[in-house]
């Protein structure tokens, strides 16, 4: 997905299953997922959501018709796991995380690792 939408990493990872209109076929990106360091500090904080840096940053960006037809079977999967984890499921309604990941493990987004597409299963 993120090679067809255009969006940054930390944009992919920050999205929620709210900002995708399916019927419309569209994303709006409106926040991003960054790690913070202070001025002065060695080690960076845990990751947060942040709006973007620009206004033109926040955009509704256009889906082809296969990223809209592997985000509904993603979220169909999403669901499945929901319904095995019960009680157990943390529900943070986000597109890229599921049960078997936390963000604080298992990407930097704003340095090399872990590829959002892999992230989401495609």
């Amino acid at each position: 997905m993120d090679i067809k939408s255009g969006l940054r990493r930390g944009e992919l990872l920050a999205l929620t299953w709210q900002d995708i209109n399916f019927e419309k076929g569209w994303l709006q990106a409106r926040r991003q997922l960054v790690q913070v360091k202070k001025e002065g500090e060695r080690i960076k904080k845990p990751l947060e959501f942040q709006d973007p840096k620009t206004k033109k940053s926040k955009r509704t960006v256009p889906l082809a018709k296969d990223v809209i037809k592997a985000l509904r079977a993603h979220k169909a999967g999403q669901a499945q796991e929901k319904l095995f984890h019960g009680q157990h499921y943390h529900n943070n309604d986000l597109v890229s995380i599921t049960t078997w990941f936390s963000v604080q493990r298992t990407v930097n987004p704003s340095g090399p690792g872990t590829s959002t597409g892999a992230i989401l299963g495609y």
